[in-house]
């Protein structure tokens, strides 16, 4: 059973959830590209943990999120000699905490603010339907490559407002030390508050 001898049901019931899952892929080339001898395999651990401060402590309207991560294996992009990660979860190989953040709404949810290390894809320009395919293309546009998204999620405050069922606007200020070649992804804040070093 998944409740964990009843432990699960009852860390719920506090507002404390644990989640997780995992995703094997194995791709090979057939044709044209970059290489077509073998094949390219890869894994993804997400673990994560959620806090409904409310349930929890009393704080009304509060999240606390943790993402943990494990990739490891081949970038079948080498493979192919694409650009754009026909992948999802084709990464570099590395341990994590990829999302570390806490969010708040405010107003009877006309105000949300996010901050800490944050997916931007969470947020911005994704694509509902498109998350449930492994292949990127699905649910990543191309025009936003240089967003600080998987593998090197960054430090980030966000605000959202929703003044109407039907239309709200965001924005978010992120830490572009990626754009540096730096991995924000296995860092801390550092780079958000200062220069990459």
């Amino acid at each position: 059973s998944d409740d964990w001898m009843g432990l699960r049901p009852k860390l719920e019931e506090h507002g404390i959830v644990f989640d997780g899952s995992v995703t094997a892929d194995i791709s090979s080339n057939f044709h044209g590209g970059a290489n077509t001898n073998g094949g390219s395999f890869r894994h993804l651990l997400n673990l994560n943990f959620t806090v409904n401060t409310e349930q929890l402590a009393g704080w009304k309207n509060g999240t606390f999120f943790l993402n943990f991560q494990n990739h490891n294996g081949e970038d079948g992009s080498g493979d192919t000699g694409d650009i754009q990660a026909y992948s999802n979860i084709d990464s570099d190989g590395r341990t994590e905490i990829a999302e570390l953040w806490y969010e708040h709404v405010f107003m009877d949810g006309k105000l949300r603010i996010k901050i800490g290390k944050v997916e931007v894809n969470s947020e911005f320009a994704f694509v509902d339907n498109g998350g449930e395919f492994i292949n990127s293309s699905m649910g990543f546009s191309p025009t936003i490559f240089v967003f600080p998204t998987y593998p090197d999620p960054a430090t980030s405050v966000n605000v959202f407002v929703y003044p109407t069922e039907n239309i709200y606007a965001g924005v978010g200020v992120y830490d572009g030390a990626a754009q540096e070649g730096i991995t924000t992804g296995s860092r801390g804040p550092k780079t958000f508050f200062g220069k990459p070093s």
